[in-house]
């Protein structure tokens, strides 16, 4: 009798220990994005029923805000043909690091926090053109903030590039890596 005791502990601990791995995989997804929106993450819970799943809010939902109008988003395809036709000015507002460590060719950096304070500078920039901003978030969070403060600021056109960095990737496509576009001197040449 003490065997099968023993035998059951042993499974049960054993699938104990398989879903707190997953739940750390989860939880260290989730947290890997950059952005500030909050995240779910399914941490496993041991309770008088057994193993228990949870969902918790792993960031402040107050500190993530929202844009408050829909942002418009571009496709990888129409970013394509805008990127071919010269009339698109890329935004990445990702952190320096982020941005030196890969970007999609041609893009600036404007990290989130600075956009307020540079969007008459990135706008003069882009005239004319079309401004697509792209971050790493999933659903595109902080560049839809990013493409809202564009357009609150007069921009054209802003929009946030539908998938981000991490579709730009996975599609196989170029990525250019260092610092970039040189930003804009306030002093004439």
């Amino acid at each position: 009798m003490k065997n099968v005791k023993s035998a059951k502990n042993v499974k049960d601990w054993q699938r104990l220990k398989m879903a707190a791995k997953a739940g750390l995989v989860l939880v260290s997804v989730g947290l890997a994005c950059a952005c500030a929106q909050p995240i779910v993450a399914w941490v496993p819970l041991i309770g008088a029923a057994g193993l228990v799943f949870k969902t918790t809010q792993t960031r402040n939902a107050a500190a993530a805000p929202k844009p408050a109008t829909p942002v418009e988003r571009t496709s990888l395809a129409d970013f394509e043909v805008l990127q071919a036709r010269g009339t698109v000015l890329v935004v990445d507002v990702r952190n320096d690091d982020s941005f030196r460590a890969g970007h999609i060719p041609g893009a600036m950096n404007v990290p989130i926090d600075e956009v307020e304070r540079r969007a008459a500078e990135i706008i003069a920039r882009a005239g004319s053109l079309a401004i697509v901003t792209y971050c790493s978030c999933v659903n595109e969070h902080t560049s839809a903030i990013a493409a809202e403060l564009f357009n609150k600021a007069g921009a054209c056109r802003a929009t946030a590039l539908a998938g981000g960095y991490p579709a730009w990737v996975a599609g196989g496509r170029k990525v250019e890596h260092g610092t970039g576009l040189p930003t804009i001197s306030s002093t004439p040449d």
